[in-house]
């Protein structure tokens, strides 16, 4: 299997968590909303970002992959190597650590064949899992703008 491949099997994982269960109404800690078993925010080109329902994740096969829905039918998915935090994840140096952002049909991704990023990992254990991420991402299959930029990203998942 060419790096390739690899790439565009792991992006399809994690676009395909973004389909998968959760609560459509969650209500997070105290009734306020929001996800209730993590956080994620972000700014997408310079706006705000907040994930607006539970978010989704995996850990199997050495990789953690993780996505949450945003406002407008938003996504925001990445995945890196599970193993000892704290550490620091390099978008297209290693094969595996990727990440993708979506918004209605268009997709603009960040990999080994193009885009850059980094995911850092905070905290790392049995429980949960938190850091903070950003990305340059090229659109994929036509999408526009040609290019999102997406800073100041930070994340918490509970396991």
């Amino acid at each position: 299997m060419t790096l390739r491949h690899v790439g565009l099997t792991i992006l399809a994982a994690i676009l395909a968590l973004t389909g998968c269960g959760g609560d459509s109404n969650p209500a997070g800690p105290g009734g306020s909303g929001g996800p209730s078993n993590g956080a994620m925010s972000a700014r997408v080109d310079g706006a705000n970002w907040n994930a607006v329902a539970n978010l989704h994740g995996i850990r199997t096969s050495g990789v953690i992959s993780l996505s949450a829905p945003g406002p407008n039918g938003s996504v925001i998915a990445f995945a890196f190597a599970d193993g000892a935090g704290p550490a620091s994840h390099v978008i297209g140096v290693s094969v595996g650590t990727n990440a993708s952002y979506t918004q209605g049909t268009s997709t603009w991704t960040a990999g080994v064949q193009g885009g850059a990023g980094t995911v850092t990992v905070t905290t790392l254990n049995a429980e949960r899992v938190a850091g903070t991420f950003s990305f340059v991402m090229q659109a994929f299959q036509g999408a526009t703008p040609p290019t999102r930029n997406i800073t100041n990203g930070t994340f918490e998942y509970r396991f």
